[in-house]
């Protein structure tokens, strides 16, 4: 798949999930898989409810500038955070060098992380 029809799908599914609704918190995820693959998720948590995931589309690529791509066109398109859970201390931004994943989510420790 080509990266403008990725970033269109994922803006589609962006503006379906996103209601503006009162008090409610909205907070995209971008997820790396085991297997190499690259999910995206829509978390919506309302005050005072419990929050809920939306899965939105799946890059079948690991590979590091196509995902950049598809984050730039996200980012022109919404304002909205964007969190990242899986990658590891070896996955870099290809533009700026910078670590993806600042510090890991604590959920993402196994024993040999130790």
């Amino acid at each position: 798949m080509a990266v403008a029809q990725d970033v269109r799908i994922l803006n589609e599914r962006i503006d379906a999930a996103f209601r503006r609704r009162h008090q409610t918190r909205y907070v995209l995820m971008a997820s790396k898989e085991p297997d190499g693959t690259i999910s995206f998720f829509m978390n919506i948590s309302p005050k005072d409810r419990r929050r809920r995931s939306v899965p939105l589309h799946s890059l079948k690529t690991a590979d590091l500038t196509y995902f950049e791509q598809v984050i730039a066109g996200i980012q022109r398109h919404t304002h909205l955070s964007i969190d990242y859970c899986g990658f590891g201390p070896k996955d870099y931004w290809p533009q700026s060098g910078r670590r993806i994943e600042s510090k890991p989510h604590h959920l993402e420790h196994s024993a040999f992380d130790w």
